[in-house]
């Protein structure tokens, strides 16, 4: 017989992420790998800021779309 200090059950490690972060480091690696910078911190900051001013425009163009018009 197996002695118990012997025994170890290990549960599978489970990370539980932000939604959304997956899809984002996915696509930043992505980038870095088509792009190859050569100052990988300085390329995420403007990817970063290029993600950020899009969602604005985005979010401003949504808003113009459902705005009613006024004759």
């Amino acid at each position: 017989m197996a002695s118990r200090s012997t025994l170890h059950f290990k549960p599978p490690l489970t990370i539980i992420i932000t939604y959304g972060l997956k899809s984002w480091l996915e696509c930043l690696c992505r980038a870095i790998l088509i792009e190859g910078p050569r100052q990988i911190p300085e390329f995420i900051a403007a990817y970063c800021d290029e993600l950020l001013e899009f969602r604005e425009r985005e979010k401003l163009q949504r808003y113009r779309d459902h705005t009613p018009k006024t004759c």
